[in-house]
């Protein structure tokens, strides 16, 4: 930037220097009006003179010029102490405006302006090439090899050395007891306090120690270049030795954690980017759970018994995961972060799965649920060893379900090993809805469909009895297509009568229809079903999300397609609510290839006051008898714009409502007559050659099919299996 003259320069810093809106302390003076009047004359002179002007407006009593020339002259006695930068400071500090172009002109005179080239944000892809770098060159560094101030020895040596020393005092007999000094680690300060002393297993496997000397517990974090033994003796034969000796051979850097309440601190002088610290045997492991902390590693492990490793900090998953993947140590990871974390793993999956969509497929997420920075070794203390095996359990099984299968697993099975291993279908709602299946609330318009759709969300998402039914509780993803207003108060209803204080954090609707023949609407459900681990998707309706043609069995085929791959395939079961035909009552609307795909379908008829709901279609479960709900209405709390309350009804169990018989002519009832003196039961083809000659219509069957259904409808005739009985 070129330079000012004299006249800019005084507009320019008197615009910055009178800006302040706050008065300036004794202490604060010298960095304003020293660092103001730092500059070579001709500016120096400009820049005293405002400052005496400053100071005569700035001051707490009335100041003379001469007086305020005199404390201006004061704080310019040493002007070594002063900088541009530093009046720069303090006028931000004090209230002051710094424009951007002013604040530039100004530096150039004093020479202090370094233009700042811009630099260009990383993209997505480019992120895991950058920590991979960064990880390397912690692995070719190996700052293990060097020495800190004073020491005569390498930061390995000592390492080694404390090891040693751990050892000796473990297998010391004390004279007193006449025992072994037993193991340090389970008897450490962080051990007890974190609850660790009862995780046996988990520090057995771990390489973590006690430095005897100053009792702090040792953590080694190793590289993923150099996790295999390359350690010969003077001869060149392999050295055999433990895990944890190799651990302290191979490390890289080592957290050190005192008993007391002191900070854990890496080895000075080390880096520490991608490095890990490996709890169990992580190489070859067909997954491996990656966790911030040590303790919350060691919990995980002593739960599950699954490898874990711990890579320190939530900044570190980045490159500690690439650079295990770069490396093959494994063949999949499961990140389990602190509660609060969601952003960055989401980032850190994302980086990953741009650099190459095969590590992104071997790569999961998931957080810790609770208040931030909860991790599992809180949950272990909170709520217990199972809590957490239940919590990763279930994890790690979707983790493996949403995958493609292991490398070397065959497409084609033994029926016989498949029976070994099949696990029965897991029900979100039993009796009901299980999990990955595709299923139908179909009804005619009015008949109460949505009210059992929201229902069925609300019980799945807090885990609600549904009627009698066990609900398994899940993330349950709501395709508002009709829109969520009318949403709000049906939900606000269900929670008021159900007890609970407020609305599930795991139910999620939308503002709005999809597509469901549109890739681009429809990978932004996928992403948010992956993102939120949502086990059920109900779409409401299904008509406004398939714009296209409801009789082509193509167009139907197409999104039942996109359905399944999408929704179902990442581990959703789907739930549709779909209109019946407009002349039959008693199948959906459409294509009948609909109804083909469906895993189970639910009949909703509107009965008055209420509604009946039937299993019309079961694929792996028996089939449950018709149930009746009536309508109850609930005050929402909710108000319109006219200031009156929001009502909205709830579903309740009830009995089947007294049937009426059913209306019949004259004709009909000679028809009803005559089948009575049938033996029964009877089909529809017996009914029809002994009643045709009683019907006058010129669709005679027809007709005799309308009355039967009539007579079922009033309870007068039941059906079973095609046979028809008179009650």
């Amino acid at each position: 930037m070129d330079a000012i003259n004299t006249e800019q320069f005084e507009d320019g810093l008197r615009t910055v220097a009178f800006s302040t809106t706050k008065h300036f302390h004794y202490n604060s003076r010298l960095a304003f009006y020293g660092g103001m009047c730092a500059v070579s004359e001709p500016y120096h002179s400009i820049a005293r003179r405002i400052a005496i002007e400053h100071r005569i407006k700035n001051s707490a009593h009335p100041l003379t010029e001469q007086e305020a020339t005199r404390e201006i002259d004061q704080e310019l006695k040493d002007p070594s102490r002063c900088s541009f930068q530093g009046f720069l400071k303090q006028v931000k500090n004090h209230g002051g405006n710094v424009p951007q172009d002013i604040c530039q002109r100004l530096l150039t005179v004093v020479g202090e302006y370094v233009p700042t080239k811009k630099t260009l944000k990383p993209t997505t892809d480019e992120l895991v090439d950058i920590d991979l770098e960064k990880a390397q060159t912690t692995y070719d560094l190996d700052c293990m090899a060097g020495k800190d101030a004073g020491e005569s020895r390498s930061r390995r040596e000592v390492l080694d050395s404390m090891h040693r020393e751990s050892l000796r005092i473990a297998e010391c007999v004390n004279p007193l007891t006449k025992r072994k000094g037993g193991n340090a680690l389970f008897k450490h300060g962080y051990s007890v306090k974190k609850g660790l002393h009862t995780c046996i297993e988990a520090l057995e496997v771990s390489t973590a120690f006690v430095d005897p000397s100053t009792n702090n517990l040792i953590v080694p974090y190793l590289s993923a270049w150099h996790l295999e033994n390359r350690w010969r003796d003077s001869k060149g034969n392999p050295v055999e030795m433990s895990n944890i000796e190799l651990a302290v051979r191979n490390c890289f850097s080592y957290q050190k954690t005192p008993a007391g309440d002191g900070p854990k601190r890496f080895c000075t002088g080390t880096k520490t980017s991608g490095l890990f610290s490996p709890i169990g045997n992580i190489v070859d492991a067909s997954v491996v759970i990656a966790q911030e902390g040590f303790g919350s590693a060691i919990s995980g492990y002593e739960a599950a018994k699954i490898p874990s490793m711990s890579v320190g900090s939530c900044d570190n998953f980045l490159p500690a995961v690439a650079s295990i993947l770069e490396n093959n140590v494994c063949n999949r990871i499961l990140m389990i972060g602190d509660a609060g974390t969601e952003d960055k793993l989401k980032k850190v999956h994302a980086a990953i799965k741009a650099h190459s969509l095969d590590w992104g497929r071997r790569l999961a997420w998931t957080t810790v649920p609770g208040p931030s920075n909860y991790d599992l070794n809180d949950m272990m203390i909170d709520s217990g060893i199972e809590a957490v095996k239940t919590f990763i359990d279930d994890k790690v099984e979707r983790f493996h379900e949403l995958n493609e299968p292991e490398p070397g697993k065959a497409f084609i099975n033994s029926l016989s090993e498949l029976m070994k291993n099949s696990k029965p279908a897991k029900a979100l709602i039993k009796g009901v809805i299980y999990e990955k299946s595709l299923s139908s609330l179909t009804g005619a318009t009015m008949a109460g469909k949505s009210f059992v759709a929201v229902l069925i969300a609300f019980c799945v998402a807090t885990g609600l009895a549904f009627h009698g039914r066990k609900s398994r509780q899940a993330n349950v993803l709501y395709i508002a297509g009709e829109g969520n207003h009318g949403l709000i108060a049906r939900f606000k209803a269900l929670l008021i009568t159900s007890g609970l204080a407020e609305m599930p954090a795991n139910l999620f609707v939308t503002a709005g229809p999809i597509d469901l023949l549109n890739p681009d609407e429809v990978s932004i459900i996928t992403a948010f079903i992956e993102e939120h681990e949502i086990e059920m998707v109900i779409i409401d309706t299904f008509a406004r999300c398939f714009a296209a043609d409801e009789n082509s069995a193509k167009d139907m085929g197409s999104a039942i397609q996109a359905i399944t791959k999408h929704l179902i395939g990442k581990g959703a079961a789907v739930l549709l609510v779909h209109h019946t035909g407009h002349g039959d009552q008693s199948r959906a609307r459409g294509s009948s290839s609909f109804r083909a795909a469906l895993d189970t379908e639910i009949g909703v008829e509107k009965i008055e006051g209420g509604l009946k709901l039937k299993c019309w279609k079961a694929k792996d479960f028996e089939p449950w008898p018709e149930e009746n709900f009536k309508f109850n209405v609930v005050d929402t709390g909710l108000l319109d714009e006219d200031n009156e309350s929001i009502t909205s009804l709830i579903l309740e169990q009830c009995d089947a409502p007294a049937s009426k018989p059913a209306e019949l002519n004259s004709e009909h009832k000679k028809v009803v007559s005559s089948l009575k003196g049938l033996i029964q039961p009877f089909t529809f083809e017996l009914a029809f050659s002994d009643a045709k000659q009683s019907i006058s219509s010129s669709n005679k069957r027809q007709t005799l099919k309308r009355l039967i259904e009539k007579l079922i409808k009033s309870q007068e005739i039941i059906e079973t299996d095609g046979f028809f009985r008179f009650v």
